[in-house]
């Protein structure tokens, strides 16, 4: 299995701004993993 890859501050930042948006109006009660992946391995 490769390592995984950091994670940068703006990958964290751009999460951040979407949960503030109009866009995640509808989004309640879910965990917003932010990990480069790591879940998906």
């Amino acid at each position: 299995m490769r390592p995984v890859e950091l994670i940068e501050a703006v990958g964290i930042s751009n999460a951040i701004v979407l949960l503030a948006s109009d866009e995640a109006r509808y989004v309640t009660g879910v965990t917003l993993p932010v990990d480069a992946g790591y879940n998906n391995r």
